[in-house]
This record gives structure tokens, C-alpha cells and sequence, in this order.
């Protein structure tokens, strides 16, 4: 809606998917490969994304983290571009978020880098700032599967 493209205090969440690791990791090497795969298992819409996650093939849960537990079941059957956002499930979300630019727009806290909560942080601040949370429910999008980095893997 116009309402909240319009807004300078709105979010808009896109809902983030993830294939099950596992069945892609073990067939490829490189980021390049596992990035064929992965598309090659991405789910086409909606309907297939459920039939995906009842197959347990995609989950919204990544690496048995909390990070992203906005959607709700009923999310499939929505028919409306949006859904306002009431309360997120916990405190550690890293949704991805569609903002209005303006000069006066939140940007990244540069000194939170790599796996330092700078998606939480900016959430925080956001909620903090007043803004609104909307889930887009008409699209989704979905994780690229790949090996972990030499930084994870140190952390």
C-alpha cells in the first residue's frame, strides 16, 4: 500500500527461506557450484515453498538459530501484500528489510562487522525509533547455501 511506502517509519520485512544445508553441501565444492544447486532447489512460489517446508526440504529456521521466526502458518494463506507486524517472537530477529531512503534513514553501525549482531542492532534501533513492521506476504526469498567461512569457522 501507498500508506506504507510512502512512510518514513515503516519496515517491511521480506520473509527469508532456507534449503535444508545438508542436501547441498555434500554435491558441491565451490561457492559457484553450491549456488547452481541451491537455485536449482529453490522453490518456484508460495505453493511450493509450502510443499517445500512440509518436506522438510526448507525451513525458516537457519542452523537451529532464532534469528528469523516471523512467519507464521496462516502466512501461506494470506492473500493481502502485507501483514502488520505486532511483536516479533524474541529479541535476536535479523529480518531483511525494505526501508524508505531518505538522508534521515538508519543506516548500519559500521563498528558491528561480520558476526557481531549488526542486523539485531539495527532492529533494536529501529523498534527504538517507533517504526512499524510489516511482513510482506506476497513474496519470500530464499538462502544461498554455502560452505562456511574461514571467519565463522574461527569465531
Amino acid at each position: 500500500p501507498e500508506s506504507v511506502l510512502s512512510s518514513s517509519s515503516s519496515a517491511v520485512i521480506i520473509p527469508i527461506f532456507f534449503l535444508s544445508p545438508m542436501r547441498i553441501l555434500r554435491n558441491c565444492t565451490t561457492l559457484m557450484q553450491c549456488a547452481k544447486l541451491s537455485e536449482e532447489n529453490f522453490p518456484a512460489n508460495k505453493a511450493d515453498l509450502e510443499t517445500c517446508v512440509r518436506r522438510r526440504r526448507c525451513t525458516q529456521i537457519k542452523d537451529k538459530g532464532i534469528q528469523h521466526r516471523y512467519v507464521r502458518y496462516s502466512w501461506y494463506n494470506v492473500k493481502g501484500p502485507l501483514i502488520k507486524m505486532k511483536c516479533f517472537p524474541n529479541r535476536f530477529q535479523e529480518p531483511y528489510l525494505l526501508l524508505r531512503y531518505s538522508p534521515d534513514t538508519l543506516l548500519f553501525d559500521e563498528r558491528f562487522i561480520n558476526y557481531g549482531c549488526n542486523k539485531v542492532q539495527f532492529v533494536d534501533q529501529l523498534r527504538l525509533m517507533g517504526y512499524d513492521f510489516y511482513l510482506l506476504s506476497t513474496s519470500f526469498s530464499m538462502d544461498l547455501v554455502h560452505h562456511d567461512s574461514s571467519y565463522r569457522r574461527d569465531r
